[in-house]
């Protein structure tokens, strides 16, 4: 059983079932011990020039490689033999791998992976300017001998986790998860779309964006086993002083202000755990921390959406509203009663599952309005 494994993806074209190649390291007691690349034919001959450009692989020199259908009897013994899989930006190369599994009918095999920007940031806080691997491996000090070769880029992966289970004298790759508490998530539970949307159209997120995301991530490796720990008060304290160009950002004032009074006399009191694991458990998650049980009053009442809705469109929901004696705004005010957040999410949401509209409700809580946040599904049911 390998310690895990990394792996890497290219692609065709946007079209996330096009792998044309992939490279696979297997790690095992901090040694690697086995490496493997693969050309693969796509389904299609459509090779974008701006892919080619980053890879240099043509439909040439692939047109008569194996399939992926034929190059997964080669690649599962691997899967069916780690206790992790990483990669680094784990979403594409995991959406990459299920669009190929879905183009080939083959079943989906589960298991658990973690993605590497995730990995180094906890491991190095503040230390990393972006999330590019070159970032990441310069940090590490590891090579990469052809960027953008899958099986370099493997190399990459593996050779940094490699390099930190050494400074953090970790004997191996399942003690560090334990010990820096990873967030790894179920190949099942992947959401996927079947395209890849371009950089350029991608939204470039600020620095302040990105941080809160980290300190979203930290949030949830504190609370994932629903206690919190004198060690990581300090961890959270350490990350905070790092990232001081977030005051004024909810929750970071509150989140620092509450480490700062528990660490004055060094005792983490059950009443102080409590209130940070509710206050984390909030940043994370506040729709589903929210009252979700008390009866929707329509009546002049107003309501603010966000997101995108998976029952029709805004202006479907705002009539809804409007038909049971309500009324929407699209800014959210000080006047706003509810705040329903749509099911679908949105591209613009800058915590992963919430964002600006949601933070602001949430400030406004604080500040003592009564404004509710709701789920879609809330509303949805008043009207079933």
């Amino acid at each position: 059983m390998y310690d895990f494994i990394a792996i890497d993806f290219e692609t065709a074209n946007n079209n996330l079932n096009s792998a044309c190649s992939i490279g696979i390291v297997a790690v095992k007691n901090q040694e690697i011990v086995k490496t493997e690349y693969f050309l693969i034919k796509p389904p299609t001959a459509e090779f974008l020039m701006k892919n080619v450009n980053i890879h240099g692989i043509t439909f040439e020199m692939v047109k008569t490689e194996s399939s992926f259908f034929e190059v997964w009897e080669q690649l599962k013994e691997y899967f069916a033999n780690t206790h992790f899989v990483i990669a680094h930006n784990a979403q594409f190369d995991m959406s990459v791998l299920k669009c190929c599994f879905d183009e080939y009918s083959i079943d989906i095999h589960n298991f658990h992976y973690i993605d590497n920007i995730h990995i180094t940031h906890l491991c190095s806080p503040g230390n990393l300017q972006n999330n590019t691997l070159k970032t990441a491996a310069d940090f590490y000090g590891v090579d990469i001998d052809n960027h953008h070769n899958a099986l370099s880029d493997a190399l990459a992966v593996a050779n940094i986790i490699i390099n930190i289970l050494k400074t953090h004298r970790q004997e191996s790759f399942i003690s560090l998860a334990a010990h820096r508490n990873f967030t790894t998530k179920n190949f099942y539970e992947l959401n996927c779309t079947n395209f890849f949307i371009s950089s350029k159209n991608r939204i470039k997120y600020s620095n302040n964006t990105i941080s809160m995301q980290e300190l979203k991530e930290l949030a949830e490796q504190i609370i994932s086993d629903n206690l919190i720990e004198i060690d990581e008060i300090i961890f959270i304290k350490d990350w905070i002083q790092e990232h001081q160009s977030l005051a004024g950002n909810y929750p970071f004032d509150k989140i620092s202000a509450l480490c700062s009074l528990i660490l004055e006399d060094g005792i983490l009191t059950d009443s102080e755990a409590d209130e940070m694991l509710c206050l984390l458990s909030q940043f994370v998650n506040p729709i589903e921390t929210s009252c979700t049980e008390c009866s929707i009053i329509f009546e002049e009442k107003l309501f603010v959406l966000t997101g995108d809705f998976d029952s029709g469109s805004k202006s479907d929901i705002t009539e809804m509203i409007i038909s049971k004696g309500g009324s929407c705004k699209d800014n959210l005010t000080k006047k706003a009663d509810y705040l329903i957040v749509g099911g679908a999410g949105s591209d613009n949401w800058k915590y992963g599952n919430y964002g600006g509209k949601v933070a602001k409700a949430l400030e406004m809580q604080e500040k003592g309005h009564t404004i509710l946040i709701l789920k879609e599904k809330d509303l949805i049911n008043c009207f079933e």
